[in-house]
């Protein structure tokens, strides 16, 4: 009996110390699950702060500590990779987590890696995530900020267009624009230029034709495009 439990402690440590130098190997936030029961037996402060938890989650099930995982496709895709022993990698992977007391939508960046012991048995879960909340609400800002865009300057009285990047690139223009091109063939090139490097909007007038150009942001302050609008 005790040779069984002096084993089972051996196994244990090795174990453990698996775990840790895979920890000292992995520089983002990473954690480590038992494959039995799903056991968070490892996780470093970095995925902690991205699951909302402290150290006191360490040594309990995923789901007792983040029970609004359930109905969530996670814990179905944990087990998924347990099973067929298949690394799983994800752009952008969207969770809604209890954070700070409050529900919060996060986008992570995250791969699910099975590791593997005797007779090529899952034996845990090792996973690294990096947060992407703000990028992806930066991009999202982006794309509902040019749908507005889009119907604005499609249904406006007068001529506009918006450029996109800095190769001023026509994404959007109106009818009005466009008539307006046939008849005087002037974009303003040296113009968008200075307005997408500078961030400053600026007015000219040129062949009593009023052109203004503003700068489109984006959810970081940088510049993303400009709307030019022409009067005459």
């Amino acid at each position: 009996m005790r040779y069984i439990v002096n084993l089972y402690a051996h196994m244990h440590n090795e174990k453990l110390s698996l775990y840790n130098n895979l920890f000292i190997d992995v520089p983002m936030a990473c954690g480590i699950l038992d494959a039995e029961n799903l056991r968070i037996e490892q996780a470093n402060d970095e995925i902690l702060e991205i699951w909302g938890r402290d150290k006191s989650a360490v040594g309990y099930g995923l789901l007792d500590v983040m029970p609004e995982l359930i109905g969530q496709h996670y814990p179905e895709l944990i087990q998924q990779v347990l099973t067929t022993k298949v690394v799983h990698k994800q752009k952008a992977g969207k969770a809604v987590l209890m954070r700070n007391g409050k529900s919060e939508t996060i986008f992570v960046d995250f791969c699910y890696k099975p590791i593997l012991g005797q007779n090529d048995k899952a034996i845990a879960l090792l996973i690294t995530a990096t947060d992407v909340t703000d990028r992806e609400n930066d991009r999202l800002f982006r794309a509902e900020s040019i749908r507005t865009l889009k119907a604005v300057i499609t249904t406006a009285p007068v001529a506009m267009c918006y450029f996109q990047g800095e190769h001023h690139k026509v994404n959007t223009v109106n009818t009005h624009m466009l008539e307006l091109w046939k008849k005087y063939e002037y974009m303003g090139v040296r113009e968008l230029n200075y307005v997408f490097h500078t961030g400053l909007p600026y007015t000219h007038t040129v062949q009593g034709v009023i052109y203004s150009y503003t700068p489109v942001r984006d959810g970081l302050g940088g510049t993303m495009g400009i709307v030019l609008v022409a009067n005459f």
